[in-house]
């Protein structure tokens, strides 16, 4: 019996995933606090039920070498994680925080509903978009848990000095700058005033997204 690579879940948006990563920062009041501990979430839903799913219980296992080292599960809402890895993110390690922030984006945004299916990585993106796989929602609501928009443009979009502030992998960091990017879709130019290629056409106009200057386009 192959075992499931991913799920089908209700489509959800980069844009909202965010929004909903900081409503959990904001019931933290972490919303401002650069380097995020997603344990501080785990133990608020161990104390406050998760709407529609109840309180989460935490159970400790060993993890076979190669496989999952954390899970969710609903009906009862339990989250079963290898030991060594909840105290890694508990000292802090950042590899181990996202996992922890990955299993959250599970806790809060999916439930028994999610659809199993097993195939390779490139029969599972021609099946289904994106939005509607749970394991990028998972990951895109981790990456803005640990490094919300915000901080990219307070570090000026300086990869290591957002990695060494949230304390996580510069991947992660480089995900959020990429997606940026994308959306954003900036001018290739500098900006004279603060150095960072993020600028945007504002009618006849270019302007920073990080210092806020306006120059004329031409």
């Amino acid at each position: 019996m192959s075992h499931p690579s991913d799920y089908k879940v209700s489509a959800t948006t980069a844009k909202q995933l965010a929004a909903d990563a900081e409503e959990l920062r904001k019931l933290l009041d972490a919303d401002q606090r650069t380097e995020f501990n997603p344990l501080d979430a785990i133990r608020l839903f161990e104390k406050r039920e998760v709407p529609k799913k109840g309180l989460l219980r935490v159970l400790l296992f060993d993890a076979p070498k190669g496989s999952k080292p954390a899970r969710v599960k609903y009906k009862p809402l339990r989250l079963f994680v290898d030991g060594d890895v909840l105290e890694a993110a508990r000292v802090g390690y950042p590899p181990e925080r996202f996992i922890i922030a990955h299993e959250l984006g599970h806790i809060v945004e999916h439930d028994d509903t999610a659809k199993a299916f097993s195939a390779s990585d490139s029969e599972r993106l021609k099946a289904w978009p994106k939005e509607e796989l749970a394991e990028w929602q998972a990951d895109t609501f981790a990456d803005n848990l640990l490094v919300p928009r915000k901080f990219l443009f307070s570090f000026r979009l300086d990869v290591g000095a957002i990695a060494s502030a949230c304390n996580v992998e510069r991947q992660v960091v480089q995900r959020q700058i990429d997606a940026l990017k994308s959306e954003r879709r900036y001018v290739c130019e500098e900006c004279l005033e603060c150095g960072c290629f993020t600028l945007t056409r504002k009618g006849t106009c270019l302007q920073c997204d990080v210092c806020g200057r306006v120059t004329e386009y031409t």
